[in-house]
């Protein structure tokens, strides 16, 4: 299976995952958040994002403040199809408004060509996936195995806990060191919250689950595996901003990108 094939059935599966019925996306699970966000509106966040103290954060790096950031754009469309229920047509203004709760809008539903109906909760932006940004790493954990609880602030209000173990360390495709702060996971994997210079006006920050490492310490980071976390689609589940030091001063073109919960073109249907 090629590198692109393997990412594309990894990314079904999370939006599968998503936009299952009752799934993070649902109504019973969303709350009513009208519109994505950003780095200056996410609810209840007090953190700083370190972008903003940076007034050319592209000058700074390359003296120029000129090159543009690589990285195409795909767009991903997010919804349920619901089996059974026929026509959007034939069924009663109850059912209508029951489906419609689910929808980003409260009227996210649209009818393919065979009939099925589909619930609709927008799309994302998903950079295309390239090899560049499968980078390998070494895990340096704190001395003596410690760990190393540390307070952010949280998407909901007040702050969470992260538990940080260690540091991945890394060279970027460009050729620069850096290295991330991490948590553990379940089977010795870890976790990473960072931000990078592709957040800019989108979603602050990201997640990125990494491999258990071997005994030597070396893992893989696949940043085309980077996710926004469930806040960025539900107001209801709070995130943790990340750590102090996550933020890599670069633009990370690979993984998820931001949120559209833009339906104007399943309105459009609903009108007419």
């Amino acid at each position: 299976m090629g590198f692109t094939e393997e990412w594309e059935r990894w990314h079904a599966r999370r939006v599968e995952a998503l936009t299952a019925p009752f799934g993070p996306l649902s109504s019973l699970c969303r709350g009513r958040a009208y519109r994505s966000a950003t780095s200056s509106d996410v609810a209840g966040l007090s953190w700083v994002n370190p972008l903003d103290a940076w007034a050319n954060p592209l000058g700074a790096l390359t003296g120029t403040g000129s090159r543009s950031a690589p990285g195409a754009l795909r767009r991903v469309v997010l919804d349920t199809p619901l089996r059974g229920l026929g026509s959007y047509a034939g069924l009663t203004d109850q059912q209508k408004t029951l489906l419609g709760q689910e929808g980003t809008y409260g009227l996210g539903l649209s009818q393919v060509e065979e009939g099925a109906i589909r619930v609709s909760h927008g799309a994302m932006e998903v950079f295309e996936p390239h090899p560049d940004w499968v980078v390998p790493a070494v895990f340096q954990p704190w001395p003596d195995g410690s760990s190393v609880p540390v307070e952010v602030p949280s998407t909901k209000s007040g702050t969470m806990t992260l538990t940080l173990v260690g540091r991945v360390e890394f060279s970027l495709p460009d050729g620069g060191t850096t290295g991330l702060a991490v948590s553990p996971l379940l089977q010795g994997e870890l976790h990473a919250v960072f931000v990078d210079l592709s957040r800019r006006n989108r979603f602050p920050f990201r997640f990125l689950r990494i491999p258990a490492p071997d005994d030597d310490n070396t893992t893989v980071l696949d940043f085309n595996r980077a996710v926004l976390p469930l806040a960025a689609f539900n107001d209801r589940i709070p995130a943790p901003a990340p750590p102090p030091g996550n933020v890599l001063e670069v633009h990370v073109t690979a993984g998820e990108s931001h949120p559209q919960p833009d339906v104007s073109d399943i309105l459009e249907y609903l009108d007419s």
